[in-house]
């Protein structure tokens, strides 16, 4: 909750990624979320203290990636992203090779922008 700042509350994910009977990795959890147009949002995670790895959280249109806490091989505490449409997208977690950990993720507003603000 720290790392949200003076952005808004809006909602948390608990994430929890297990290996099943005969499995040899976890695959990944997806969660999908609402996001309005002219919103700016920051995504937040924290990893769990015994993870062997940070978690990797993307958001995505469909099956278009928009953003990551991952660039560059390097992972980060969260990203922003700015919506332009108002619409359904999927936030989805996992960890690189398939390792088993959890995680917190937190959802935040940051700023609403009038319709001029956005140039659109």
């Amino acid at each position: 909750m720290q790392e949200m700042g003076d952005a808004q509350y809006i909602k948390d994910f608990s994430i929890t990624l297990e290996k099943g009977v005969n499995e040899t990795t976890t695959g990944m959890v997806k969660f999908n979320v609402l996001l309005n147009s002219r919103n700016h949002y920051k995504f937040n995670v924290a990893n769990g203290l015994s993870n062997p790895d940070d978690i990797i959280m993307q958001l995505y249109d469909k099956d278009k990636l928009l953003s990551s806490n991952l660039d560059g091989g390097k992972k980060y505490k969260g990203f922003e992203f700015i919506c332009r449409a108002t619409k359904v997208y999927q936030l989805v977690f996992s960890f690189s090779g398939g390792e088993e950990g959890c995680a917190e993720a937190v959802l935040s507003l940051v700023k609403q922008y009038s319709e001029g603000e956005m140039g659109f």
